[in-house]
């Protein structure tokens, strides 16, 4: 399977129509037809974007590993290394965590913050047992 056919793939998991991809990913109805046909290849923006959308960029790249990260697992180093999380593991905040949160929310959308945030809050709480 080649980029094209991923790039086809990828909008046909979430159910979107070309019109409706290109609009998520920021780029012409145009470029997303010319992605999936092969006449151009997508750039860092609109890979970017694709990440964003939840997409694994080396799946949609390369052909390897998963085509979107699972929810609940945190991934460190590619799809060979997980930490699995326990959706029921009680966690506390610190003020490390806050200070990336922080960090996150000025350089990030805020739904990536928040599950950043959750994220790393459960592994410490994992880790610390």
């Amino acid at each position: 399977m080649d980029l094209p056919e991923r790039i086809k793939i990828a909008r046909e998991s979430i159910g979107k129509s070309q019109k409706d991809m290109a609009n998520a990913l920021g780029a012409s109805l145009p470029s997303v037809q010319n992605y999936e046909s092969g006449k151009s290849v997508p750039g860092g923006d609109v890979i970017k974007a694709f990440v964003k959308l939840g997409f694994n960029a080396n799946w949609l790249l390369t052909g390897e590993g998963e085509m979107r990260w699972d929810r609940d697992v945190y991934r460190a180093g590619g799809p060979d290394v997980a930490i699995v999380i326990e959706p029921t593991t009680p966690f506390a905040q610190d003020a490390e965590s806050e200070e990336l949160c922080r960090l996150l929310k000025r350089y990030g959308n805020r739904a990536l913050v928040e599950d950043v945030k959750a994220r790393l809050l459960k592994i410490k709480a994992v880790v610390e047992g």
